[in-house]
């Protein structure tokens, strides 16, 4: 279940897009990267545009089935039509999938992660509730602009987390050293990680 997000496209996706006839087929093209995201895992592939989040069932040579579409703004709890740059991917490691989507209104990025590997059950307001506190402290401490880079420093950044309980600003930045933010929100980036670490030592207390 997609609850609130962040990871990356597993290896199947090249294949399974060569028979993909998703949303963005649908309207000729309309929508082109960062609007459109897919993504692959075991078993399905979820795709995100701009209006809606559609999950897909893949068998071994069969065609892809659809399983459920949701409008972004209920998939995402928030009621606006101004959502944008949507972000979807699997994390084979947890074996979950991150989404997440910039809403222009409120400017900030909304998250979303599923409980399992399964992402067909709809979202709902109570798995929306539990979020990473990398994920909480993006939000509080507003890290994103554009939001085009943070998927990969969200997941650079929980990667750092999951090895260095404790990192110094210096481990902080060597690790996210190979990311660029085009709009220079890196002192926020750095606060951000500091705080979910500050959380997670204390939690694992």
């Amino acid at each position: 279940m997609l609850a609130g997000a962040v990871a990356a496209a597993d290896g199947p996706l090249a294949t399974v897009t060569q028979r993909f006839v998703g949303l963005n087929d649908v309207v000729s093209g309309a929508y082109s990267p960062p609007d459109v995201q897919v993504a692959a895992g075991p078993g399905y592939v979820v795709e995100l545009v701009n209006l809606a989040e559609r999950v897909w069932r893949t068998t071994p040579g069969a065609s892809v089935q659809e399983v459920r579409t949701t409008e972004l703004g209920a998939f995402f709890g928030k009621v606006s039509d101004r959502l944008t740059d949507p972000r979807i991917l699997y994390d084979a490691p947890s074996g979950r999938w991150l989404a997440s989507i910039s809403d222009v209104d409120a400017s900030s990025v909304l998250p979303a992660v599923s409980t399992r590997s399964d992402p067909t059950p709809a979202p709902t307001a109570s798995s929306r509730a539990a979020l990473h506190p990398l994920q909480q402290a993006w939000i509080d401490v507003q890290v994103p602009h554009c939001g085009y880079c943070q998927t990969g420093m969200m997941i650079q950044a929980a990667d750092l987390l999951a090895t260095t309980k404790r990192p110094t600003e210096a481990q902080i930045r060597t690790a996210m050293n190979g990311h660029l933010c085009r709009c220079g929100t890196y002192p926020r980036i750095l606060t951000a990680i500091q705080k979910a670490a500050a959380v997670m030592a204390k939690g694992a207390k």
